[in-house]
């Protein structure tokens, strides 16, 4: 995709401007970001269900930008899973092939067979969608994109309407299917730890933008700015109105929770700012016994997650996350000592610009 702008409204709403995105034939893309974000408008863009009113979309080197959405070699999984109510499992995995294919009845079938064991639903061909569970009609709904063998595959949010443990179930599934069949999906998702646990690239979007592109760890350890460091993480990274004051040795930090020494080099943009944005993950504050940590909070809540707990602190009327092992504090406690880890924190310009 190249410079891909697509507009709304006699261009009134851009629903996403200046998309640059490459995708090899190795990679999950995946589209994450809130809601009206123009996640899903960029990936119709990709389909040729939506026309760009500027910028181009190559597939395997060709323009396509003006084709149609059936001769882009390219499968859509879409939200609502809209299989055939009258047609079964076996129809509905074989409906593109009888409208596209020269291939034997014999050999549609084959493929369907071969698709279907690969998803676990073989002994389901004969059965109508009614019979179905959800993870097994959207099992059916995948089946009918891989047996064209297209280009890519785009998924446009698909696990959204199942129940968390067999959402998570499809997320593993689809991202080893992607691996056995070498063919590249781009994925659409307003969940961010969906996006994580199944994307090998992922592409931060916002107001229609681009706001980073990278691996699951790169977002989340290097996000280039403020809204990426917001969005990515749960629980969310705490962000804190800031001073910057020169020291004798450099610079030193300064707001309503602490004072902290930077020990790393700023840049001159960085030095002129007098007013910034510190941010620190939840997992980077550490509950700590020395005497010597660097602020103290009251426990408000915690929250069990498993083998860790999310502990909410009033630091000087502020409210500041911490994940830590379970029963590492309780609700009851005031003054917990703190530390933050160093060399983990980031600090943000008035524009959400990262500065170190």
């Amino acid at each position: 995709m190249e410079n891909v702008r697509k507009t709304f409204g006699g261009g009134e709403i851009v629903a996403c401007d200046d998309i640059n995105l490459e995708i090899q034939k190795e990679d999950f893309v995946v589209l994450l970001g809130p809601s009206g974000c123009g996640k899903t408008t960029t990936l119709r863009c990709l389909s040729g269900l939506e026309r760009p009113d500027e910028g181009h979309i190559f597939i395997e080197g060709v323009d396509m930008t003006g084709v149609k959405p059936k001769d882009r070699d390219l499968a859509f999984v879409f939200q609502s899973i809209a299989l055939f109510p009258h047609k079964s499992v076996r129809e509905n995995i074989r409906f593109g092939l009888d409208m596209s294919s020269e291939m034997s009845k014999s050999e549609k079938n084959e493929s369907v067979e071969d698709i279907a064991e690969m998803l676990g639903i073989e002994n389901m061909l004969d059965r109508k969608p009614s019979a179905l569970s959800g993870g097994q009609q959207q099992r059916v709904s995948l089946g009918r994109a891989m047996v064209m063998e297209p280009a890519a595959f785009l998924l446009d949010e698909p696990f959204s309407a199942l129940d968390a443990n067999l959402r998570k179930q499809m997320q593993t599934e689809v991202k080893e299917l992607q691996r056995r069949l070498e063919t590249p999906m781009v994925f659409v998702t307003h969940d961010q730890e969906e996006a994580m646990a199944i994307g090998d690239k992922i592409v931060v979007m916002n107001d229609g933008h681009v706001q980073q592109i990278g691996s699951p760890y790169a977002v989340f350890n290097e996000p280039a700015n403020q809204f990426v460091a917001d969005f990515i993480g749960s629980p969310s990274a705490n962000l804190f109105e800031s001073r910057l004051q020169q020291s004798s040795d450099g610079h030193t930090l300064e707001n309503d929770l602490f004072s902290l020494p930077i020990d790393r080099e700023l840049d001159s943009t960085a030095q002129s700012l007098d007013t910034v944005t510190f941010g620190i993950r939840p997992q980077y504050v550490n509950v700590t016994d020395t005497g010597d940590a660097l602020f103290t909070g009251d426990v408000t809540l915690v929250e069990p997650q498993g083998d860790r707990d999310t502990v909410y602190f009033d630091v000087n009327g502020h409210e500041l996350r911490t994940v830590v092992p379970q029963n590492t504090v309780t609700a009851e406690q005031n003054e917990v000592n703190l530390d933050i880890e160093r060399d983990k924190f980031w600090i943000f310009d008035r524009d959400g610009k990262r500065l170190l």
